[in-house]
């Protein structure tokens, strides 16, 4: 469920096209069932009866290492994290229990700076 309401901010730390598609719906509850339906949400929970995973689906395909690392690194910690019950929207909304280093803090910075100026771009 933390990730469900981290939502907000991963979307923000995309690019528009994986905001507005078909295959990467924003999830509208935090309960998890592990049926089809959820399949193309954002966190997808489809497999996890079958399997034990889920998928976050928001990341663009890339081989650029340092987004590979500091996606994955944020994923665990926000899923590490002491359960929390509020939506997390905004940066300054991170809780401390996501124990963040300074790098990530970082990178999650650039990532919605760089995307928040290219939606406002293209409007």
């Amino acid at each position: 469920s933390n990730l469900v309401l981290a939502q907000n901010l991963l979307f923000s730390m995309v690019p528009q096209a994986r905001r507005s598609n078909q295959f990467c719906r924003p999830n509208t509850t935090t309960e998890f069932n592990g049926t089809a339906e959820n399949r193309y949400k954002a966190i997808n929970d489809a497999a996890f009866k079958r399997h034990n995973t889920i998928e976050i689906r928001l990341h663009s395909g890339t081989t650029n290492a340092k987004k590979i690392i500091n996606w994955i690194n944020l994923l665990i910690h926000i899923a590490n994290a002491k359960p929390y019950r509020s939506e997390v929207n905004y940066f300054s909304e991170i809780p401390a229990s996501w124990d963040l280093n300074t790098n990530l803090k970082k990178y999650i910075q650039e990532r919605i700076s760089r995307f928040k100026n290219a939606a406002a771009l293209a409007a």
